[in-house]
Parts: C-alpha cells; sequence; structure tokens
C-alpha cells in the first residue's frame, strides 16, 4: 500500500502488487494514458524478463478502463474505520543498510533514485501480501499486518514479506557496482490502531503499544539481510518456517529480557497443517463415523473403484486431522500418497499445488546443480511407469527448469504445452495406480487456481477405475460439485458436543480436571470447533489463573480475565474486517452479549431502521449472525462466542463504556430488565454506584430462587465494584449487605464449612461492629456460630449463642417486641441446643426445648422461617427428639421427628424440609437402627435442592442403611465418600456417630482392623471437641470388637 502522494501510474502498479516496476515506468515516460497500447514486446523491451510479471501486467492492462475518473490513490487506500480500535497487529520495520555511507558516496539525486529504487522494490511484496505501509521514513518502512483488513494469517504474511524483500532487494541493480543490503524486525502484539495523523503524504494510521517499539528494537538488532522476530510472532508461524534461536536480548525500552529468533527461510512441509501443528497432535476425538466413511471409500479404491470425497466445515473444524488420521490409518498398505497444498497467496498462480509438490517430492533443494534436479526429477516419474522425453519436458518446464538441453525443444503452441502438461500430470496419476493404490490429497481447496480445478476435474474422468481416492478438504465456502460425478462423496463436518468437548480438554489437562464452571465456560466459547477448544484450553493453562494440584487444577482468578488466543485473534478479527461497512453494527451488538434483540439494538444505535436492518441482513448473509423470529420481534445471536469476543474486544474502552452507558439507560425504560443485565452494563459502563445497586438486587432475587451458586457471583461480582468506590459509611453499610447475603448463599452452595464462607462471615461481623449495627450483627452472629458448630467448635458455639441472647434481650426494637424478641432471644436459646447436646448434656436440652416450644406460636412465629432460615417449631421438635432418643425414651422421641417432618412438609418451606429429614429423619433412623426408614429419608433428601453438606451427611446414611442390608461394600463407599467431603469442608458436627456407623460396617464384614482404626479416630475426636453425646456408642463397639 502507498501514501497519497504518489502519482497515478505507480498507484496502479502498487494495486496490482507489482510496484518494483515503478521506477522502469517512470524513467521511461509511461503514464496511465499509455497503458492500453503496451503490448508484450513493448513489455520485454522494458526489459521485463519475468514471464510471469508480464503476464500478469498485461491482465492488468486488458481490465484496465481509460475513462476512469477517481482518485486512484484514495481507492486503495485502506478503508480505516473512522474510530481508533485495539487489535492485535504484525508490526514490520525494513530498513536499508549503510543509507549513510551512501549518502555520502552518491549525489542527492542519485541518492534519491536509489532509496525509491528500494522502495518500490519493498512496495511491491508488501502490497502482494495485503500489508499496509503507514510511513516511509527515510530509507526504511513501517508497515502493519492486520490492520485495516487483518487476516488469519497475518504474522506468516509478514515473514513471508520480510523474506522476499531481503531475496529481491539483494538483487536490485540501481547503480553499477552497488548491491543493497537490508535488515528487517518483526514483532506482534495487542495495539491501538486508527488515529489518523498529519496530511497529504505525511498522514499516519497511528499505533500505540509496544509492539512497534520491539519491531524496530530487532531490525536494529538484525545483521545485514537478517529478518529477527519476537517471541509472540514466533509463537503463531509454528513449524511454517525455519528459525536460528537468538536467545535472550536486553533492548532499549524493554525491562525484560526479549527472546528473539532469526528467519532463515520458509520450511518445505507437505501441508499448512502439519507447518501449524508441529509433531504435537492430539489423539482425534468424535470423528469416528467420518474416518470409518473414508476407510470404506479407500476400500472400494483398492479395488479399483476410485474414489472422490469432499470433507467441508468452516475453519477449525478439524477438515486437516481427520486427513491425517486417514493418512495413519492406511499407513501399513502399500501405496503412494500425493499431496496437493492450496495457498491463500497463490490463488491465481496456475498448477501451484502441482509444482510445489513434484519440487518436494523429488527432493529438489536450492543447492543442488541443474543435471541433479533433472535426475531427482526422473527418478520421481518413473515411479509410474515408463515416461517418454515429452513427458519429462513438460514437468521440467512445470517446475522452472529449462529441459532443452536435456530433452529437446517442445514444438507445441501455448496451449498444446498447456492441454499436454495437464494431461502428463493424469497419465502420472493413473500410471501410479497401476503399481500401487494412490491416496490423492488436495488441502484447502477453496484456494484453488483455477487450472488446478480444472486438473482435478481431468482427474475425475480418468480414477473411475483406477486404484485412487482423491480426498479434498475445503471450507464451506467451496461450491464447486464436480459436476455431480457418481464417484464422489461430500462429508460436512458438525461440531462437537459437549461430552468430545471435554475429552479433548481432558487430554490437554492429562486427565486433571478443571472446576466445572470453566469447562462449562470453555464449552460456550469455543462452540463445538475442535481448534477453539485446544486453543482457548491451552491459553488457560498458561494463563496463570490455575492452580495444578495431583489430580485437578484450581481457579485462582476471575473467569472473566479470560483473553481470546493470540492464535486465533488475527482468523476471528478477519471475519469481521471483510464487513467493514457493517461491522460497527457487529461490535455494537457485542455489547449486548452473544444473543442479542433487535429492539435493544436499535435503541442504542445511531442509525435509522432501515440502515440497521440492511447492516444486520449483510452479518446474517456472512454468517456472522443467526436469526430467530420477525424482524421487530427478532431475536440475534453471534455464530460464534469468540468472534463474539473479538468484536467486543476490538472496540476501545472508552467507546464501550459509552455504549454500556447507552445500554443501562435503555433497559431501564423497561419494565421486563433482569437486575443481573444492569448490573453487568453498568459495571462495564463504569457507572459504580448504579452497579452496586443491581448487583444486590441481582444476588438477592438469585438467593430467594434458591439459585444460590448463581447468587454467590453476583454478591461477588457486586463487591468488586463496591471495592472500586470511595470509602465511607454508606459503602460498609452496603457491603454488609452484600457479606451477609453471600454469607446465605455460600451455606447451601458450597456448606458452612468452607473457607469462603469464614472468611464473608468475619468480614461481616468486623463491619457489623463497627457500624454499631445489631440487627445485622445478630444475623451475622448466628452463621459464625453454625460455622463453629459444623466445624464441632462446641464451645465457641455455645459462645456465640449466648452473646446473641444477650444483644437481643438487651434491643430496643420499635416493632412489637414480644414477637421479634421471642424469634431473636429464642433463636438465641436454639442455638445453644446443638452444642449443648454434643456435649451431651441432654437434660438441659430437653428443658429449654420444652419452653422454646411451649412459647413458639405458629400465627405469629411460623413466618420467622423466612428471616431465620428454619422453622423454630421444626427444629427444635427435632432436637428434642435427640434428647429423648439419648434419655431412653424412644416413642417420645419418634413422636417428636415425626411431628417435625410433618409440619416442616406442612409449611412447605425447603429449608426447614431439608433440616427436618436430616436431624428428625435419616440420622435418627440410623440411631434406631432402622435401615429401611433411614434410606427413605436420604433418598429424599438427595432429591430436594440443598447444600453439599446436606447431600453429604445424607450419604453417610444412605451408605449405612446400605451395608447394613447386605451391600456393605457399597454402603462403605458411600459412606466414606460423605465422610471425606465433610472432612474436607471441616464439616465434623456429630463425627463420633458417623465414625460409629463406618466402625459398624466394618465389623459385620470382620474387618477388625479398619473397625479399630475408625474407632481410635471417633476417641481423637471427642477428646479434641468434647462430643460427649455418642462416646458411649464408641466404647461399646470397642468393647465389642475386643469380645
Amino acid at each position: 500500500m502507498i501514501t497519497s502522494g504518489s502519482n497515478d501510474i505507480e498507484t496502479w502498479l502498487h494495486r496490482i502488487g507489482l510496484a518494483e516496476y515503478a521506477t522502469l515506468f517512470r524513467e521511461n515516460d509511461l503514464d496511465l494514458t499509455l497503458l492500453p497500447d503496451l503490448t508484450n514486446d513493448d513489455l520485454k523491451e522494458l526489459g521485463i524478463t519475468s514471464l510471469g510479471h508480464r503476464k500478469q501486467l498485461l491482465k492488468a492492462i486488458a481490465e484496465f478502463r481509460t475513462d476512469e475518473k477517481v482518485d486512484t490513490a484514495e481507492r486503495i487506500e485502506p478503508t480505516a474505520t473512522t474510530e481508533a480500535e485495539r487489535r492485535q497487529l504484525t508490526v514490520m520495520f525494513c530498513d536499508l543498510v549503510g543509507s549513510t555511507a551512501l549518502s555520502a558516496q552518491y549525489d542527492p539525486e542519485d541518492l534519491s533514485h536509489i532509496v525509491r529504487t528500494y522502495q518500490d522494490a519493498c512496495a511491491g511484496i508488501i502490497s502482494r501480501y495485503e500489508g499496509y505501509i503507514a510511513r516511509f521514513m527515510g530509507d526504511g518502512m513501517l508497515v502493519y499486518f492486520g490492520y485495516p483488513q487483518a487476516h488469519e494469517d497475518d504474522a506468516e504474511r509478514a515473514l513471508r514479506t520480510g523474506l522476499e524483500i531481503i531475496e529481491r532487494v539483494g538483487q536490485l541493480k540501481p547503480r553499477e557496482n552497488l548491491t543493497l543490503q537490508t535488515r528487517v524486525g518483526v514483532a506482534t502484539g495487542l495495539v491501538v490502531v486508527g488515529k489518523t495523523i498529519g496530511e497529504a503524504s505525511s498522514r499516519e494510521q497511528v499505533v500505540m503499544g509496544e509492539t512497534p517499539n520491539l519491531a524496530a528494537r530487532l531490525q536494529g538488532l538484525a545483521e545485514p539481510d537478517q529478518l529477527v522476530i519476537a517471541e509472540s510472532t514466533h509463537r503463531l508461524c509454528g513449524d511454517v518456517f525455519d528459525y536460528y534461536d537468538l536467545g535472550e536480548q536486553r533492548l532499549k525500552g524493554f525491562d525484560n529480557s526479549i527472546s528473539a529468533y532469526a528467519v532463515i527461510g520458509e520450511r518445505s512441509i507437505e501441508s499448512r497443517f502439519a507447518a501449524r501443528s508441529g509433531q504435537h497432535l492430539l489423539p482425534i476425538v468424535g470423528r469416528e463415523q467420518e474416518i470409518a466413511l473414508l476407510a470404506e471409500r479407500w476400500r472400494l479404491a483398492k479395488a479399483g473403484e476410485g474414489q472422490l470425497a469432499l470433507l467441508t466445515g468452516e475453519a477449525g473444524i478439524g477438515k486437516s486431522r481427520i486427513t491425517r488420521a486417514m493418512i495413519d490409518a492406511v499407513a501399513e498398505d502399500s501405496h503412494f500418497r500425493i499431496n496437493y497444498q492450496c495457498s491463500p497467496y497463490h490463488s491465481d498462480s496456475a498448477l501451484y499445488p502441482a509444482i510445489r509438490q513434484l519440487i518436494l517430492a523429488s527432493d529438489i533443494t536450492s543447492t543442488d546443480d541443474l543435471d541433479t534436479r533433472f535426475d531427482k526429477l526422473d527418478t520421481l516419474l518413473r515411479q509410474a511407469g515408463d515416461i517418454d522425453t515429452e513427458q519429462s519436458a513438460l514437468m521440467a518446464t512445470l517446475i522452472g527448469l529449462d529441459g532443452e538441453g536435456r530433452y529437446g525443444a517442445l514444438d507445441l503452441t501455448p496451449q498444446q504445452k498447456r492441454a499436454c502438461t495437464l494431461q502428463a500430470l493424469v497419465d502420472q496419476l493413473v500410471g501410479l495406480s497401476e503399481q500401487n493404490p494412490v491416496l490423492f490429497i488436495l488441502e484447502d481447496a477453496h484456494w484453488i487456481d483455477p487450472t488446478t480445478q480444472e486438473l482435478i476435474d481431468l482427474f475425475l474422468d480418468a480414477i473411475t477405475d483406477a486404484r485412487v481416492l482423491i480426498l479434498v478438504t475445503a471450507r464451506a465456502t467451496f461450491e464447486h460439485g464436480f459436476g455431480g460425478h457418481p464417484i464422489v462423496t461430500r462429508l460436512m463436518l458438525n461440531r462437537l458436543g459437549r461430552e468430545h468437548i471435554s475429552s479433548i480438554v481432558a487430554r490437554l489437562t492429562n486427565n486433571k480436571n478443571l472446576p466445572d464452571e470453566l469447562l462449562d465456560e470453555i464449552v460456550a466459547k469455543t462452540d463445538g470447533v475442535p481448534l477453539f477448544v485446544e486453543e482457548l484450553t491451552k491459553t488457560i493453562l498458561e494463563s496463570g489463573l490455575l492452580k495444578e494440584t495431583d489430580t485437578t487444577f484450581e481457579l485462582e482468578g476471575p473467569l472473566s480475565s479470560l483473553s481470546i488466543p493470540t492464535s486465533l485473534h488475527d482468523s476471528l478479527m478477519a471475519r469481521l474486517d471483510r464487513l467493514q461497512p457493517v461491522k460497527e453494527v457487529a461490535q455494537m451488538a457485542a455489547c449486548i452479549g452473544r444473543e442479542f434483540g433487535h429492539s435493544i439494538l436499535s435503541a442504542v444505535s445511531p442509525l435509522s431502521d432501515s440502515e440497521l436492518q440492511a447492516a444486520l441482513v449483510k452479518l446474517i448473509e456472512a454468517e456472522l449472525v443467526y436469526r430467530r423470529g420477525l424482524v421487530a420481534d427478532a431475536t440475534y445471536q453471534f455464530k460464534h462466542a469468540l468472534v463474539r469476543d473479538a468484536a467486543y474486544e476490538s472496540l476501545l474502552k472508552s467507546k464501550r463504556q459509552q455504549i454500556h452507558a447507552r445500554l443501562v439507560e435503555a433497559l431501564e425504560a423497561t419494565e421486563s430488565a433482569a437486575p443481573e443485565l444492569l448490573a453487568q452494563h453498568a459495571t462495564e459502563a463504569g457507572m459504580g454506584e448504579q452497579a452496586v445497586e443491581y448487583w444486590l438486587q441481582a444476588g438477592t432475587h438469585a438467593a430467594e430462587r434458591s439459585a444460590h451458586r448463581e447468587a454467590v457471583g453476583h454478591f461477588n461480582r457486586g463487591l468488586a465494584v463496591l471495592g472500586s468506590l470511595p470509602v465511607s459509611t454508606h459503602r460498609d453499610e452496603q457491603e454488609v449487605q452484600f457479606q451477609i447475603g453471600l454469607c446465605n448463599s455460600l451455606n447451601t452452595a458450597i456448606g458452612w464449612g468452607s473457607e469462603e464462607t469464614v472468611k464473608a462471615t468475619a468480614r461481616a461481623r468486623e463491619l457489623c461492629e463497627s457500624l454499631g449495627k445489631t440487627d445485622a450483627l445478630l444475623h451475622v452472629l448466628r452463621q459464625e456460630r453454625v460455622i463453629r458448630w459444623i466445624r464441632a467448635d462446641y464451645r465457641g458455639a455455645l459462645a456465640i449463642a449466648t452473646q446473641m441472647i444477650s444483644l437481643a434481650e438487651q434491643q430496643d426494637d420499635p416493632r412489637d417486641a414480644a414477637v421479634y424478641r421471642f424469634g431473636d432471644v429464642g433463636i438465641g436459646h436454639f442455638l445453644r441446643l446443638w452444642p449443648t447436646l454434643a456435649m451431651g448434656e441432654i437434660a438441659t436440652v430437653q428443658t429449654v426445648a420444652n419452653k422454646i416450644l411451649d412459647r413458639y406460636d405458629p400465627d405469629q412465629h411460623s413466618d420467622y422461617r423466612f428471616h431465620y432460615g428454619i422453622d423454630l417449631r421444626a427444629a427444635t421438635l427435632a432436637i428434642r427428639g435427640y434428647a429423648r432418643w439419648l434419655s431412653g425414651y424412644p416413642e417420645q422421641a419418634s413422636s417428636d421427628n415425626a411431628q417435625a417432618v410433618a409440619y416442616a412438609r406442612e409449611l412447605n418451606h425447603a429449608s426447614s424440609l431439608t433440616w427436618a429429614l436430616t436431624w428428625a429423619g435419616a440420622q435418627p433412623a440410623v440411631m434406631g437402627r432402622d435401615a429401611r426408614a433411614a434410606e427413605t429419608f436420604a433418598n429424599e433428601l438427595m432429591e430436594q435442592q440443598c447444600s453439599p453438606m446436606d447431600i453429604a451427611w445424607a450419604r453417610i446414611c444412605s451408605g449405612w442403611a446400605m451395608g447394613k442390608r447386605g451391600q456393605r461394600e457399597a454402603g462403605i463407599s458411600m459412606l466414606r465418600e460423605g465422610l471425606d467431603y465433610l472432612g474436607a469442608e471441616q464439616g465434623r458436627v456429630f463425627r463420633s456417630l458417623h465414625l460409629a456407623l463406618l466402625a459398624e460396617l466394618y465389623i459385620d464384614g470382620k474387618e477388625f482392623e479398619l473397625a479399630a482404626q475408625t474407632l481410635d479416630e471417633a476417641k481423637a475426636h471427642i477428646a479434641r471437641s468434647e462430643e460427649r453425646f455418642w462416646e458411649a456408642e464408641i466404647y461399646r463397639l470397642t468393647g465389642e470388637l475386643h469380645s
């Protein structure tokens, strides 16, 4: 690309990728008005020796129209976005070596000619690879790849450009006895680009970020005629090139050392997939049916029924991976394999895949002399049987060798030579198939040149009765149907499901489990595209967000910090850049989310209804979004979550905030907007105070729906925003509400004993005490008392319950004191009961329980269950049942337990019923040796939406019941699972009872050593915790064990 100061003929040459001839045309006074008169002889006379370049010029001249009056400089200037963007960019600096010495050696006018010749040569190559010259800097150039149009392989394009510049500059002869050299540096990274500064020929698209500076420093590090790249670029290009590791380099302006590589040249690898994936391939997943079908086609081909299989699907879906699997599957069969690899850089180069295959297969190298090259080519061709000299000459000419001296002159017209060349390639394929079956692979046919496409059509007619399977891979945009030929099979690859995605992830983590929420995120963002799954998982594993243990990975950072893998960034942006006029609509929609409604997008878009609808139609036609419903009420969804992320992340943060603020305003005008949606947009808009209010609403509403995991997320998000606001009493009061809500939901979501619950409770108590909030402090103390009880810190639990009673009795509440004081005081006394029972003070428990039950009035007190989380009557009946059973009154105990469960059902309150099923159902049934009842209650409990800790208690009871009913091993396993979970969560309440149940099953199975160990563990627990209520049973079992 060029600047606007260039004249018309130079602009035209730049556009067709032949800017190296700009000086030649200028010196011969050729301008646009003379272009239509130029002939092939004229071009030869000018000294253009390349046949390919002459043909390219003649083709462009034929298409040229002299009546075009548009400013061609503007026509090829990249269509830059109106606003700056964030995007991944590959930046190249190239500089002429020894320019200072040249300036002293040559007249300024001569020097100008030398530099211009150098720049023209570089610009032509840059244009061919669709780079963008941001600035000419004397004898150097600053070039962007990935802006304003991204490509999926921008890093590769930059390296190919750099290597060709070095080669081309070395061939220039701007003056006799003058050979030029250049240095090139390349780096890739995230930048802000798009703001234009300067006027006319000084205009420049400014890039902000360290990447341009790094590229410049690497260019300075390079030796003459050397290309040096950063680690970021090296990682993206993989094995496409050969490199020399320059090690760690200390560069000016960079605090840390930088890994640098010198690029030696492009590697000779038969396919793009092999070059990019290297040797580190995962076993293929979820493609068994496709591989089986291809194997069947191979079987038919080996039997002499030629086949063509067309494998299509979007980028990254696994076409090349299946091809590789097919290569491996037939490896033990005696066969020939031919690989044609199409290229995005050669889609107009006739028979490029065939030429490349012949050179690679014959192992011709740049260091071979001419005779060696002929010998290697002949050896390859003879594999198909006897060949005549004309075929050898045709193949030699095809790969660029002058075979006249070896094979004689070809007396053929250009049309005859073309036809004979195609026939020779067909004869080669058929001849090989007569020796052995042939697996012919044509990869990336969406980039196929017209002549190679014609060749494949000829192959089809020739292989009907030949032992050939042609396997073609192409993206879904490839429309050639091979004329409906009967030997053609089409396979469209679908996306993978969750099971197969999980399998890929497991292989990348060496079967170590990821957190469920992280796996959910991978599934949601990758949409079943295997490449996306691999790259996103690798990015996560390298992100520092995870802590690795022996069996799992644990999340140490917020999921919101996940970023698009650098390996996918260019490909995703390329999809958006191809829709430049409507890309801003996609970016605005991305702020709403992966799914967005027409009405809300219309409310925040500056476009008219007709303009917006036209833009959405273009996005649909490009298959970036899907639409459901009629236009006015339509809902749209981005085809890929990562495309949505790319569109979103390309926006500047300031622009994102503006759009999110408009979304908050639009959503607030509706009555149905979910608070979490408002909270999300307010957060992204930087509207901290509003965001806090909405996150609190969202968490509270989620908890009321028993969606406690979601509530935990909302409360945590709100706390994060709250922490960014200025310190104030109001902020502390808000934090109390968040921490209390968080405690409640953490209890149900992961259990009272978890460190997260303990931390939230401690913070809430600290705030309540400093603010003097007695009401809130009572609530927090209830939670802290439960934590201490769960952990079998019975003395601590008693102390907190006593403090609660004292606070409640002192409270001057303007509400109905009799009612509310009973509630706060009553709950305090109730909370004393459980640690008192655990420590064996049974008589005290019965006395206090009787007082609570006597004062309980269903009409006045049943609604307390919504404030305290459980109903006092049902819960107190359960604990009195324990006390009566331990006192030797089993019939009274059974009556209390039955009443507790019945009353909880009558109230239709989930938490109260869970409590009753556990403490008045399953556990008393175990204590009473009623296995059938224990299993019934436990099974019902496990069907409830209760906390993991409740489930663990249920599993302990169910495991014991299974063991007593004859399934001893399964019962022990289930019982141990419950114990292990409680142990991991510091859940030690009633542990002596639970260990006694396990020891009993061990004794039943005559596993006396394990029983003894378990009873010793129970005694140690009793000594630590003073949990005496089941001590007698522990010693009874010990006596039974030794009897």
